[in-house]
């Protein structure tokens, strides 16, 4: 009985601080350093096809915050995109506003990516929410993104493309704010 309520407590502690920070390893201190794997096998993935370089280096010298941070690096004018989980089901009347540092010399997004199964010919779509930025190299930059659902109940997951170049990335906060009701609603 006591190993029941234990492991019961554990997935509810551990639900409860992935839904309050909205990920499993914002600064990436969690994950193995190493190459990322293509769509599934950890809190940070590849959403791409392609064979780039998207790996978590270790070196608190060089990381924002902690002791890694995440780089990616793309040659090509197409952007590569890399994925942060869990997804997030959205409620209307909130506000999600992630935000994050980056540098590098790359053309940089972050974005919220709607992933829903109810999607009629897609079960994606990437123009959700979208911020563009070029980086600096040598500078962490903040880029915060803010997002007001329309629906309710569908999934989001955020992700990071990049274009052309190279870009570190570390930092990741999301907040989930309440939306004042109209005046005109009392």
């Amino acid at each position: 009985m006591n190993k029941k309520f234990f492991v019961l407590a554990l997935t509810v502690l551990t639900a409860f601080a992935v839904s309050a920070g909205g990920f499993r390893d914002p600064d990436f201190e969690l994950s193995p350093a190493g190459q990322l794997k293509k769509w599934s096998g950890g809190s940070w993935i590849l959403l791409t096809a392609k064979d780039i370089k998207a790996e978590i280096v270790t070196d608190a010298s060089k990381a924002f915050s902690g002791k890694q941070y995440l780089h990616i690096s793309n040659p090509d004018k197409n952007p590569i995109s890399v994925g942060g989980f869990p997804r997030i089901t959205v409620q209307p009347g909130k506000r999600y506003i992630l935000s994050c540092r980056l540098r590098g010399t790359g053309k940089v997004s972050i974005m919220f990516i709607r992933n829903d199964k109810n999607l009629k010919g897609r079960p994606w779509d990437p123009k959700c929410a979208a911020r563009r930025i070029q980086l600096t190299p040598d500078q962490w930059t903040e880029m915060t993104l803010s997002y007001v659902p329309q629906a309710e109940d569908f999934k989001m997951y955020v992700a990071v493309a990049v274009r052309e170049g190279d870009a570190d990335v570390d930092g990741f906060t999301l907040k989930i704010e309440d939306i004042d009701a109209p005046a005109s609603a009392q």
